[in-house]
């Protein structure tokens, strides 16, 4: 037993190989770009050299006749075909105009990629190049051009976004508490400053890749190096008008994601071809280049902070002003915009606040979740502006941190009462770790120490479900949809399965997501794997536990709750004598039928 009075735990707390450390040391883990099939085509897209124009006619008939070809698309075979993660607003090819470099306009499928690569030489595009908008705060303007002026009349996800139609503002995201002039007035001085994040790219080492074939039955089934197989299903049955049930996601292993495969538009694309190509698998796999132009990059961000200050150090108002720039459209980034917007303030009590964050429309690349989602981008710059405050003010920047750091009972920017708050703690014992202050003694060579606070949200509550299967020899299997990316996830659900089960990992089996066969999970993300997953990899352990038990009881002549697993055996551990151990691999599985039943007496 524990000091705490817990039974000790056998895999938790441990350090354990990885699930995939063998496979990935020799080379034998399948990423999507490894995906092959018999008679698999290749896909090419030929992408917008413009970024911004009308489309006034694609002509794809000298590409058709190409030997090899076997299917060429464009915006016209699949018109109202909007799809998006929280808002429809981007086409699967486009369609009436082109809205950033890089933007799909054709596809092709043919027998290898030499004959793809000349196919798309051969389609003709005519365009009519108009102004295009770069800076976020020229598309806010009252006279800007519209980069979308349907979008009125886009569907949302859900009703948690306010675009501003007949502008370029796809999301005006507003957080209003106390009485920020008040606050302003009651201050001794009031700081302001504006601060600039650039455009990043995920750069994962694998780039996007899938493999998208149409069965007999006219179902889709895609194999996908995709960090949420549900999420992409839905923007494959959106965006191509299909039934969810008619589309399989399998997923691969993934050599990183941070964020930018969340999304669908690779999976998209390559079964917009595979509708067209007489059940042939077609693969699409980005170039290095693709992946820049063509995928979620990290917004850039312009944020200015006006923050209120008594001369003790208190914060007293903040009115903060944050424009994304969301990129051709707005698919993932109006949620960073939001999410932003309530974490702009940071973890600390300031009682009268002001934030307007808006995610604008440009001609770039479209925008999405990076690590962090939007949380870094706006901690930068208050974080910063508190430096200066506590220089301005002569104080030391940590006591300016923990003077208006969050406590116990305190209040989020939204009016969330918080428990167990350790931040202060926190900030002290990162401060003693830093030890010395000031620059590294060490001739050439400067060293620079700091502290930064952050309050980063995960969601609330998550649409997860594990199953576990136990086999005929007492292993087990876990099926989950929580994908494994590179961060460890499918360790820690397996350790987790094997604490509550009482068997070896080795004895435990993780299946990668499959859309027909693993429980629901919209998407790995968020940072919140370990805990909404591994409770329910717990819980479902758990209940494949209490199954065995209940029969092993039987045998044993015990009741359940005097009897234990461990080492992959169940033991009697209660008051009564009992029989030797009886091995777990008595039992097919956890649910008990007639047949087992009988091979039990």
């Amino acid at each position: 037993m524990t000091d705490h009075g817990k039974r000790d735990l056998t895999w938790i707390g441990v350090s354990y190989e990885r699930t995939d450390a063998f496979e990935k040391a020799k080379g034998l883990a399948v990423y999507g770009t490894d995906v092959t099939a018999p008679r698999m085509l290749h896909a090419k897209m030929l992408r917008s050299p413009l970024p911004h124009a009308k489309i006034l006619h694609v002509d794809l008939e000298r590409a058709k006749r190409l030997p090899g070809v076997r299917a060429v698309v464009c915006g016209r075979d699949y018109p109202e075909s909007n799809f998006g993660t929280h808002m429809a607003d981007q086409p699967i090819f486009a369609d009436d105009r082109v809205r950033y470099v890089g933007e799909a306009v054709a596809g092709v499928a043919a027998v290898d990629q030499d004959a793809a690569l000349e196919a798309l030489e051969r389609i003709h595009v005519d365009y009519e190049e108009l102004r295009p908008l770069f800076d976020p705060e020229e598309a806010m303007a009252p006279n800007a051009i519209l980069l979308h002026p349907d979008m009125g009349r886009y569907e949302f996800m859900n009703k948690l976004f306010s675009p501003v139609p007949g502008t370029n503002i796809c999301n005006h995201f507003r957080l209003r508490r106390g009485d920020v002039e008040h606050g302003f007035r009651e201050s001794d001085l009031i700081f302001e400053d504006t601060f600039h994040n650039p455009m990043i790219q995920h750069c994962p080492m694998e780039p996007h890749a899938c493999v998208a074939q149409l069965s007999s039955q006219g179902k889709i089934t895609i194999w996908s190096n995709t960090q949420g197989a549900y999420l992409a299903r839905e923007q494959v049955a959106k965006g191509l008008r299909l039934p969810q049930s008619d589309v399989r996601i399998i997923s691969t292993f993934v050599g990183g994601a941070f964020g930018g495969k969340i999304g669908g538009s690779t999976e998209v694309l390559a079964s917009a071809l595979a509708l067209q190509t007489d059940h042939l698998p077609v693969k699409l796999e980005l170039t290095r280049e693709e992946e820049f132009v063509s995928t979620f990059v990290r917004q850039p961000v312009r944020a200015t902070y006006k923050t209120g200050v008594k001369r003790n150090g208190d914060f007293v108002a903040r009115q903060v002003r944050l424009v994304f720039d969301s990129g051709a459209y707005g698919d993932y980034e109006i949620l960073v915009c939001r999410t932003a917007g309530y974490t702009c303030p940071g973890p600390y009590r300031i009682p009268n606040l002001w934030v307007d964050s808006y995610s604008v429309y440009t001609n770039k690349p479209v925008s999405g979740a990076f690590r962090g989602f939007g949380v870094p981008e706006t901690c930068f710059g208050y974080e910063g502006q508190i430096d200066r405050i506590a220089h301005e003010l002569g104080f030391d920047p940590i006591e300016l941190r923990l003077r208006n750091g969050w406590e116990e009972g305190d209040l989020t920017s939204t009016g969330q009462g918080l428990k167990a708050i350790g931040l202060k703690e926190c900030i002290r014992r990162a401060n003693e770790a830093l030890g010395e202050k000031g620059p590294s003694s060490a001739p050439g060579k400067r060293r620079g120490r700091a502290i930064a606070c952050m309050s980063k949200n995960t969601v609330s509550g998550a649409h997860v479900a594990s199953a576990i299967k136990i086999n005929e020899d007492g292993s087990a299997v876990l099926v989950t949809s929580a994908v494994e990316h590179g961060q460890g996830a499918h360790t820690v659900l397996l350790q987790i399965a094997a604490e509550v089960l009482g068997l070896d990992p080795r004895q435990i089996s993780v299946s990668h997501p499959d859309t027909a066969q693993s429980p629901y999970g919209w998407a790995t993300s968020a940072s919140k794997t370990t805990f909404f997953d591994g409770n329910a990899v717990a819980m479902a352990a758990q209940d494949a536990k209490d199954q065995l038990l209940n029969a092993a009881g039987v045998i044993l002549e015990a009741a359940p709750e005097d009897l234990e697993t461990r080492d992959g055996r169940i033991f009697p551990h209660g008051p009564r004598s009992a029989p030797s151990p009886l091995a777990m691999s008595r039992w097919a599985s956890p649910v008990l039928t007639d047949s087992l039943l009988e091979g039990l007496f």
